[in-house]
C-alpha cells in the first residue's frame, strides 16, 4: 500500500516575512499589516513571527530599510546634475511601487531617519561633487528631498484608494520633472564660481527639517 509523505512546510524566515508583509502593505496600506493577517498569509501561527521580529513597528522599520536600500544608485562618474536626477527619479519609482509604505514614513520620525540614512548617501555625494560647501550640501539635499516628497503626496491614492487617472498621472510626472530642473538650476547658483555675475550668495538655512525621508 502506497504511503504519502507530507510535504515539508516552507521554513519561516525573515526574507519570507519581509516579502509577505510588504505585499500586504502594498495591497491594503499600513492598516492591513497585522501579525494575525501576516500569520495567515504565511500559513503560520502569528506567535511564530515574534521569534523573528519583536513587534509590528520593528517589522515596518525593516520594510522601510529594505525598500530604500534597494534604490538604484546613479552612475557615480557622471555629472553631478545627472546624478541628482537619477537619484530623484529612482526615489519616485520607489514611491510608485510602494506608495502606502512611503506615505506612512512621513509621520514616523524613526522611519524618517532609517529612510534618510539608507537613501540619501548618494544624493549627498552628488551634491558634494558639484563643489558645494558642506553646509550647502545639507541644505540642497533637504530641498531635493522636499521636492520628491511633494511627488509622494501628489501621487497618493484618493479617499477611495484609487490612484490618479492616466491623464493626471502624466501631468504629475511632467510637473515632477520640470520642478526638478528648477531645483537643479537653483542649486547651480550656489556653486562657487557658477553664480551669475552680480548675484550674491546667501545662505538662509533654518532649523534642519527631518519630518520626511
Amino acid at each position: 500500500m502506497a504511503t504519502h509523505t507530507p510535504r515539508a512546510r516552507e521554513p519561516l524566515t525573515l526574507a519570507r516575512i519581509d516579502a509577505t508583509a510588504l505585499a500586504l502593505v502594498d495591497e491594503g496600506g499600513i492598516a492591513a499589516l497585522s501579525m494575525r493577517r501576516l500569520g495567515t498569509a504565511l500559513g503560520v501561527d502569528p506567535m511564530a513571527i515574534y521569534h523573528h521580529v519583536p513587534n509590528k513597528q520593528a517589522l515596518f522599520h525593516r520594510l522601510v530599510r529594505a525598500v530604500f536600500a534597494d534604490m538604484p544608485v546613479p552612475d557615480p562618474t557622471g555629472p553631478w546634475a545627472d546624478r541628482v536626477r537619477g537619484w530623484a527619479l529612482a526615489y519616485r519609482d520607489v514611491v510608485a511601487a510602494h506608495p502606502a509604505l512611503v506615505l506612512t514614513i512621513v509621520v514616523d520620525q524613526e522611519a524618517v531617519a532609517i529612510a534618510t540614512s539608507a537613501a540619501t548617501e548618494e544624493l549627498h555625494r552628488a551634491l558634494a561633487a558639484a563643489g558645494l560647501p558642506p553646509e550647502d550640501v545639507e541644505l540642497c539635499a533637504d530641498v531635493v528631498v522636499d521636492h520628491v516628497n511633494g511627488a509622494v503626496l501628489a501621487c497618493a491614492p484618493g479617499p477611495g484608494g484609487d490612484p490618479p487617472d492616466a491623464a493626471l498621472a502624466r501631468h504629475l510626472a511632467d510637473a515632477y520633472a520640470a520642478g526638478l530642473e528648477v531645483v537643479l538650476a537653483g542649486i547651480a547658483t550656489r556653486i562657487p564660481g557658477d553664480r551669475p555675475a552680480g548675484r550674491p550668495r546667501e545662505l538662509t538655512r533654518g532649523p534642519r527639517r527631518r519630518g520626511r525621508p
